[in-house]
């Protein structure tokens, strides 16, 4: 035994172990890409019950959009034209009242 004999021994060794690390290394990124072509699909199924929750709320948006305007247009704008009418109405006649209204004295107010 000499020392070529121990040198070819260890290489084989290295090789071993080599071939060993490998295939370990092999199996370790096979079982990495299953996760994450298992996490690719689970963000793929995530973001298309996004894009539904996003579609879902825009069509609310649009239809409080054309509530209010429906409101606005049909509901407000006629109550507030009756309201200022009343409002002038009991104004003139609160002002045609003060000219007919006596102070305590017997005169007129002004």
């Amino acid at each position: 035994m000499d020392i070529a004999w121990f040198r070819d021994l260890v290489i084989i060794i290295q090789g071993i172990l080599a071939i060993g690390l490998l295939i370990l290394l092999g199996f370790l990124a096979f079982a990495l890409y299953r996760s994450v072509k298992g996490i690719g699909e689970s963000a793929k199924k995530i973001m298309s019950s996004a894009q539904e929750v996003v579609d879902s709320a825009k069509a609310t948006v649009d239809n409080i959009a054309a509530v209010s305007s429906f409101a606005r247009s049909e509901m407000a704008m006629p109550l507030v034209r009756t309201a200022g009418i009343i409002q002038g109405v009991s104004k003139g006649l609160e002002t045609i009242m003060g000219f007919f209204k006596r102070s305590k004295g017997g005169e007129r107010c002004e």
